[in-house]
C-alpha cells in the first residue's frame, strides 16, 4: 500500500508542476500598439463626437497595465505619428501615456487606413525583433471609414498588398469599431482579411453601445483571454491537455498492474514441520496462504510469524514470494550450508511436495 500511495503522490506533483507551468505561460509582458483614428470622421459620425469618450475611457485600460508592459501611442488620420514607447516601470510612466492621450485630437480629413495598417505591422516587426519572448498587441479604435486622401485613392486598404511582409505572426489584433459595423461591412472585411493574411489572433469588438465598458473592462479581458488561447495552441506536444490525460490514463494503467502484480506476491500453499530429533515427533501443519504476507519468518522467537519454541537453528529462516518463470513461487532463504533436501537435489525455489532438513527439524512444503 506504501508503494502505492509513493506513486500516486508522484503523478500528483508532476500535474502540478504541469499546471503551475501552465498558469505561468500566458503572463508574457506585452508590446501594445495603441492604435487611435483622428479623422474627422470620429468627432462626427451619425452626428456624435465619440472622441471625448474615447479620451476619457483610455486613462483606465492604461491603468490596467502590467508592470514591464511597453505601449506605444499612435494615431491616424491622413498621416500617420507614432508617439515615443513607454515601458511600464512606474506610475510616472501611465501619467505620460495618459498626457499623451490627452492630446489627441480628431482634425484629420482623411483616413488613411492603408498607410496606418503598413506603419504598425512594422512597428509591432521591429518590437518583436527586439526581444522575442514578449507579446504584441495591436489595438486599433476606429470607426472603420477607409478614406484615403485624394494623392493615395491607388493606396485604398488591401491587406493583400502587405500580407507577404508581414504573414505568419502571431500578434494579437483587436478592432474596436465605433461605426455602424451592421450598415459597413467594411470592418468585417478588414478583420477576415487580417485573420487569414497576417495573424489568426484577430477580433473585432462592437463598441458602439458600450464604449466605456468595451475600454475600461473588457479589452483586457480579451487580451488575457486571447493570450490563453495561444498558449494552448503553441505549447509543447506534451504540455497538450489530451496528451496528459494520455499519460495519466498510462500511468494509472501502469499503477494498477504494478498494485495487481505486487498483490499476487503472497506466500501461498501449507507447510508441515516436525522435530526429527524426537521418536514421535508431533506433526505441526500452517495455512501459509492465511498468512497474506510476502514474506513469512520462521524461527524460535516471538517476531516470527511462525514460532518454533524448540527450534535450535538461531537465525530465522524466511519463506518469500517471488516471480519464477511467470509464476509466483515459493523461495526459502536460509543460511548457508543449513538446508539439507530429501526428496531432491539442493535448490532455492520450492516446488510441492519438497521435503528439507534444517538444523532439529524437517519441513515439507505444499504449494496448492
Amino acid at each position: 500500500m506504501k508503494a502505492k500511495y509513493t506513486l500516486f503522490n508522484v503523478i500528483i506533483v508532476c500535474a502540478l508542476c504541469i499546471g503551475l507551468c501552465n498558469a505561468g505561460a500566458f503572463a508574457k509582458s506585452k508590446d501594445l500598439l495603441l492604435v487611435i483614428d483622428t479623422s474627422l470622421s470620429m468627432v462626427g459620425y451619425g452626428g456624435k463626437n465619440i472622441m471625448p469618450l474615447v479620451k476619457q475611457s483610455l486613462p483606465k485600460f492604461i491603468d490596467q497595465l502590467d508592470d514591464n508592459d511597453s505601449l506605444t501611442l499612435v494615431t491616424f488620420d491622413t498621416e500617420v505619428k507614432i508617439y515615443p514607447t513607454v515601458y511600464i516601470k512606474h506610475k510616472s510612466n501611465k501619467d505620460i501615456l495618459n498626457k499623451y492621450i490627452s492630446m489627441v485630437e480628431a482634425g484629420g480629413k482623411w483616413t488613411y487606413t492603408m498607410a496606418m495598417m503598413t506603419a504598425v505591422f512594422d512597428k509591432a516587426k521591429k518590437l518583436q525583433a527586439e526581444d522575442p519572448d514578449r507579446e504584441q498587441v495591436i489595438i486599433v479604435i476606429t470607426d472603420a471609414i477607409d478614406d484615403p486622401p485624394p494623392y493615395a485613392r491607388a493606396h485604398r486598404y488591401d491587406v493583400k498588398k502587405i500580407a507577404k511582409q508581414y504573414s505568419g505572426n502571431e500578434w494579437f489584433i483587436f478592432f474596436v469599431n465605433l461605426g455602424q459595423m451592421q450598415k459597413d461591412s467594411h470592418i468585417a472585411k478588414v478583420q477576415k482579411e487580417v485573420k487569414e493574411n497576417i495573424s489568426q489572433y484577430t477580433k473585432v469588438i462592437d463598441a458602439r453601445e458600450g464604449l466605456d465598458k468595451v475600454i475600461t473592462q473588457d479589452l483586457k479581458k480579451d487580451i488575457d483571454t486571447m493570450a490563453k488561447v495561444k498558449e494552448i495552441n503553441t505549447r509543447p506536444f506534451y504540455m497538450h491537455p489530451i496528451f496528459i490525460i494520455v499519460v495519466a490514463i498510462v500511468l494509472l494503467i501502469i499503477l494498477l498492474l504494478l498494485l495487481r502484480r505486487a498483490a499476487q506476491l503472497k506466500v501461498r500453499g501449507a507447510l508441515e514441520y516436525w522435530n526429527n530429533d524426537l521418536l514421535e515427533p508431533t506433526i505441526e501443519k500452517v495455512n501459509l496462504t492465511a498468512k497474506n504476507s510476502r514474506t513469512i519468518s520462521i524461527g524460535k522467537d516471538s517476531h516470527n510469524l511462525i514460532r518454533i519454541h524448540d527450534f535450535t537453528l538461531r537465525t530465522p529462516i524466511l519463506l518469500k514470494a517471488v516471480w519464477f518463470d511467470k509464476a509466483v513461487k515459493c523461495q526459502l532463504i536460509a543460511p548457508e550450508n543449513t538446508v539439507q533436501f530429501v526428496n531432491r537435489d539442493a535448490g532455492d525455489i520450492l516446488n510441492d511436495g519438497d521435503i528439507f532438513k534444517i538444523a532439529n527439524y524437517t519441513f515439507k512444503y505444499y504449494e496448492g
